[in-house]
């Protein structure tokens, strides 16, 4: 192969592919990272990366969804992470996350505060894709949403 060209990446060389891994500064917002792990990768599972990447907004969208509905329905994790959030900011004085004349909870207010920090994409993995959601850059602790390659969400967890 010769290269090959993917939304977010543009084109990639041969000598990047061999590495196992390659990573993109880009305009998602986020870094994305694809990792092949010891395979270097052939064209059909670039097409998929590809058409992971070209969905990789909505992929997003429904992941935040995902995160909402599932604090809604009162999910362990979610509100587990929310709770080390909250811990973890009132250690940290000079930041101030909430909105006290709000009517939101403090934790539909921190939901609201999540941005996806990372985009990995495991091609030989059953969580294809993986987003890692964060509410600051100081606090260690992510919330990863896993996807399988078409973006259909399967599930939630805490990872540091």
């Amino acid at each position: 192969m010769a290269g090959y060209e993917l939304p977010y990446f543009g084109k990639i060389r041969d000598e990047e592919l061999a590495s196992g891994k390659i990573n993109s500064d880009n305009d998602l917002g986020c870094a994305i990272s694809i990792n092949f792990g010891k395979e270097v990768p052939v064209a059909e599972q670039l097409a998929d990366d590809g058409n992971f990447l070209k969905q990789a907004p909505q992929i997003i969208d429904d992941a935040r969804a995902f995160i909402s509905n599932q604090f809604k329905k009162g999910s362990k994790t979610i509100i587990k992470y929310l709770e080390y959030i909250e811990k973890q900011l009132a250690k940290q004085t000079e930041v101030n996350l909430f909105d006290n004349e709000s009517d939101e909870s403090i934790e539909m207010q921190l939901l609201n505060k999540l941005y996806v920090s990372f985009l990995f994409i495991y091609p030989n993995s059953d969580n294809f894709g993986q987003i890692e959601f964060s509410i600051n850059q100081n606090i260690y602790k992510y919330l990863l949403v896993f996807t399988d390659k078409s973006g259909k969400i399967k599930g939630v967890e805490i990872d540091s």
